[in-house]
């Protein structure tokens, strides 16, 4: 939920996109506790991976100058934070009751993980680690300014 909150709030696309892989990593933990484990593995991979991957890299090779934000009001935010609420209350209400408790194998995982997939995933880490250290360069740069 912060994370949605900082995708909002954030001034800079570069810090939406951090917040957009923190929601993206909530997301996937929610899978794994749910027990897909799978899913919530690739959905680390394919969606935080590569779609910040790709905003990120978006926002750092465009570096438009952007217009400031519109100003935020109380009704807009109200808005927001009803429907929130009304998003969120069915989950609250069903998902307690059908929540059970299951194991997961990391080390079988990424064993699996490593042993049919070690050249891709070798790849998108040094892609996802070329793109953290751009991030954090952009963002210095523009402190800077």
């Amino acid at each position: 939920m912060a994370g949605a909150v900082g995708v909002v709030a954030a001034r800079r696309t570069i810090y939406a996109a951090f917040w957009l892989a923190v929601v993206g990593v909530g997301t996937a933990a929610f899978m794994a506790l749910l027990g897909f484990t799978y899913i919530a593995i690739f959905h680390l991979l394919i969606y935080v991976g590569a779609s910040v991957s790709f905003l990120a890299f978006t926002v750092l090779m465009v570096e438009a100058e952007q217009e400031p934000p519109p100003a935020h009001s109380l009704p807009r935010a109200l808005l927001a934070v009803a429907i929130g609420v009304v998003l969120v209350t069915p989950m609250a209400l069903i998902l307690p009751h059908s929540l059970q408790r299951v194991h997961i194998d990391l080390a079988y995982f990424v064993n699996e993980l490593a042993s049919r997939f070690e050249y891709p995933v070798v790849v998108t880490l040094i892609a996802l680690a070329a793109v953290l250290i751009e991030a954090v360069s952009v963002a210095r740069r523009s402190n800077r300014a």
